[in-house]
């Protein structure tokens, strides 16, 4: 197993060669001064050979030829458009040569370009140099991001712009819902998976264990808090000042922001139908502290409470909840989340591109726009009766025919809806062909059933009570998905 940066220097020295420019000087591929490297482009091999002589002479690390190329340098000479490819380039001869030599320890490193731009007395510049060095950083980071993005997830990555988030669903071989995470696109080359409960940082590992990908998977140290509800954008006005325009943040956008004098990103999001928004607290083991009290001292004037996650507002808003509504077991087109499938856009279900589970569910969609029934049940809302449901559901509640007769599915998420005066719930019930208008299954509403409540909820203790098929949601969200446009 390879040893980190910080393990080796523990152990010693480094060494790094450096010197690039001059040795290619001297073979006659460049003349030094303000230049840019496309040697990567035009002679790759030479650089190539030159990171094996490094390597042979006692390098420890392999260097990426990239000095002095950068955005603002290319924009000047009328070559910024050669800047990734330039970039990803040299990455990538760096990383093939160290691949070279197995018997090695070998690290590979990026080499962040300087630049003239910078003035002391100008904020404008400051600014200019710290982009530059962000994309810079981030193309040795992951070049690969949003090809191994878009193989784990249903819909089509790359039309989601960075600084914009989105939900997703990733799916087994056999279509199966691993998880169904909010998806944020920091940057270019960095996407976050902000999970539902299950182990899939460790799936999206066990994905890439061969590196076929040109990026890192792994766990940041990164915590969201939600504010949610009718006053979430007064207090997030109060405790952000001018450095969001809440105004004019679409659903789904993300923002970068300090909040307690710790940098965190915001998205406009959460696990409910109501106005909200999540803050992403970076380093958050160290800093958890600064950016709660920031928080709990903005929302004194809005009266904010602290409370767990609200179940009986994302049941209302039909939001699934893995574990409880759906799991591995489960494809998309049964709970709901058909329209995932292959999303390539708005309205769009033609995402060319390959990822895991594309042949099983496109066939599974297929069969179901032919009339056939590829799974036996489809999860449903219903209004039933009984007393109040006020607390967690410990089991899933058998459902039998109007009439009576052996259970044939079961209830998942069940509360008490304090508008509606009734209980709601979402779960399973035989599948019978309907259809909403963009060609997805749903429950057909108006069909009725009887639940088997335990005795706790019960009217008359062993008695079932009734129950109705209707659409979900059960109350209109603030921002509606596709799924809510068309009624489920």
């Amino acid at each position: 197993m390879k040893k980190d940066l910080i393990t080796r220097l523990n152990e010693g020295p480094i060494m790094c060669a450096e010197g690039y420019l001059f040795a290619m000087e001297r073979r006659g591929y460049l003349s030094a001064g303000p230049f840019v490297p496309e040697v990567v482009m035009e002679h790759p091999e030479v650089v190539t050979q030159l990171h094996r002589e490094f390597i042979r002479a006692g390098s420890d690390v392999v260097q990426a030829f990239t000095y002095y190329g950068h955005r603002e340098k290319l924009r000047i000479i009328g070559k910024e458009h050669l800047l990734e490819p330039m970039q990803k380039g040299a990455l990538k001869i760096a990383k093939d040569a160290a691949a070279e030599f197995k018997d090695l320890d070998l690290m590979v490193c990026g080499d962040v370009a300087n630049t003239n731009v910078f003035d002391p007395g100008d904020p404008n510049t400051h600014k200019q140099c710290q982009q530059m060095y962000e994309e810079q950083v981030a193309w040795a980071k992951g070049p690969d991001a949003e090809k191994f993005t878009d193989y784990v997830i249903t819909r089509d990555a790359t039309k989601i712009s960075p600084m914009r988030a989105r939900y997703v669903i990733l799916c087994n071989a056999y279509g199966g819902v691993l998880n169904d995470p909010i998806l944020l696109r920091i940057s270019k080359d960095e996407f976050w998976f902000s999970l539902s409960d299950s182990d899939i940082g460790m799936y999206l590992q066990g994905v890439n264990a061969d590196g076929r990908f040109n990026c890192t998977i792994e766990e940041i140290d990164a915590c969201p808090v939600q504010i949610q509800g009718p006053k979430s954008k007064a207090l997030m006005k109060d405790l952000c000042g001018d450095q969001v325009d809440f105004d004019n943040m679409p659903f789904y956008g993300l923002a970068e922001a300090t909040i307690g004098g710790r940098s965190c990103v915001i998205s406009q999001s959460g696990f409910s139908g109501e106005a909200g928004y999540e803050i992403y607290l970076r380093n958050a083991t160290l800093y958890a502290e600064d950016m709660w009290n920031a928080v709990l001292e903005a929302g004194k004037k809005h009266k904010l409470m602290v409370i767990a996650p609200a179940h009986h507002r994302r049941i209302q808003a039909g939001i699934l909840s893995w574990g409880q509504d759906m799991d591995q077991q489960h494809n998309p087109f049964q709970c709901n989340l058909g329209y995932q499938v292959s999303l390539s856009g708005k309205g769009e279900w033609n995402k060319k591109a390959d990822y895991v589970g594309k042949a099983a569910l496109e066939k599974m969609g297929a069969d179901i726009k032919a009339g056939k029934k590829p799974y036996k049940l489809q999860l449903v809302g219903m209004e039933l009766g009984g007393k109040p449901i006020d607390d967690y559901a410990p089991d899933f509640w058998l459902v039998s025919p109007e009439n009576g007769g052996d259970p044939v599915g079961f209830i998942t998420s069940p509360w008490w809806h304090p508008e509606k005066k009734t209980n709601i719930a979402m779960g399973y019930v035989p599948f019978d062909g309907t259809l909403n208008p963009n060609g997805f299954p749903k429950g057909k509403v108006g069909t009725k059933f009887k639940v088997h409540l335990p005795e706790k909820y019960s009217d008359t203790p062993g008695t079932p009570v009734d129950a109705v098929v209707v659409d979900i949601p059960f109350k209109e969200s603030f921002n509606a998905n596709t799924r809510e446009v068309v009624k489920g």
